[in-house]
């Protein structure tokens, strides 16, 4: 029978003074609401989806695929605002580093960012 060594077969206690940092509760400020949590997640989709996208179109992706045309039409409102930005014109079907959905993915990054941290400053505490 195998042996435990002696410094795993004992508990250790914490050093001095960290008992109130083990046991202290997060500020209720740090913690998010529903709604909060709800934007995050909705940014969290519409930004993966845009990554989805990226990635399809960075490797020539066509729309022949259902799946494939799904994203592509899910994601393509998302898309036109920032269509104008560059003079790259949309194909599908050839392999594209779409720079426009990386802005649109920083966009709503920092949209999503914006509004949540906008919910915490007038959060009636």
């Amino acid at each position: 029978m195998a042996t435990i060594p002696p410094a795993f077969s004992s508990v250790t206690t914490p050093a001095a003074g960290t008992e109130d940092l083990m046991t202290a509760y997060p500020d209720d400020n740090s913690t998010l609401t529903g709604t909060e949590r709800t934007i995050r997640l909705v940014v969290s989709i519409l930004c993966g989806l845009l990554l989805i996208r990226f990635v399809l179109a960075l490797f020539g992706a066509t729309a022949n695929n259902p799946l494939i045309s799904l994203v592509y039409t899910v994601t393509a409102p998302f898309i036109f605002p920032f269509q104008g930005l560059f003079t790259n014109e949309p194909t599908l079907g050839t392999a594209r580093f779409e720079i426009e959905t990386l802005v649109a993915i920083i966009v709503y990054l920092l949209l999503g960012a914006g509004i949540v941290y906008a919910l915490k400053l007038f959060r009636n505490d």
